[in-house]
This record gives structure tokens, sequence and C-alpha cells, in this order.
């Protein structure tokens, strides 16, 4: 029996798990509603790239070792890993005090 004739279907799902970032404010609605859209409109996004995967983001994940970016703004950051900082810390952050617009993002 050849593999066209197999009986056994060889489908693979690939889903990435997402390491949680404890210092990063969390964005992960907004991100499933991109992932989303490139996977529903495929057509309207450029083949090249990274393809479409799905991402499984859960508290329970891993966390990465990633150390905080300095010098973003406030609203980036987690307002309760901020708060736990020492003032030394948060000097070595340079956390800009430039303000940052979130936009709702809407879908039809």
């Amino acid at each position: 029996m050849s593999s066209e004739d197999s009986d056994i279907d060889n489908n693979v799902m690939t889903i990435l798990q997402v390491k949680n970032m404890a210092w990063k404010r969390s964005i992960e609605w907004e991100l499933d509603i991109i992932d989303l859209q490139r996977l529903v409109d495929n057509d309207v996004f450029a083949p090249q790239g990274s393809k479409p995967i799905q991402r499984f983001r859960a508290p329970g994940n891993p966390q990465s070792l990633r150390t905080p970016v300095p010098g973003l703004p406030q609203s980036i950051y987690d307002s309760i890993s901020l708060a736990g900082l020492t003032h030394r810390e948060r000097d070595c952050l340079k956390v800009s005090e430039e303000p940052f617009l979130w936009m709702e993002i809407a879908i039809s």
C-alpha cells in the first residue's frame, strides 16, 4: 500500500505555546483577533513571512526569561510588575512618561 492509499490520516496541526512575559501588559485578546484574521482573510495578507499558526496563550504557560525592554511607555508594562519594582530597578528600566494611545480593535 502506498502512502497515498494509507488508511491513516497524517494531518498534523501545529500549535505554538506562547511563553508569558510577566512584565508585559496583557494583550492576548488583541493578538488573538489578529491571528484569526490572518487565518480567515488569507487572500489579504502576503504569502511571504511566517505562516499563520494557532497560538496557545494561557497563564499556566512557561515564563519567558527575557528581561523587560527599557524605555517603553508606562502603559506597555504590567502595572502589578511595575509596582513591585524597587526605585533603583524602575530607574534602570527608564519607563517613558510619553503617553501611549491604546486603540480598540473592532471586527465585523
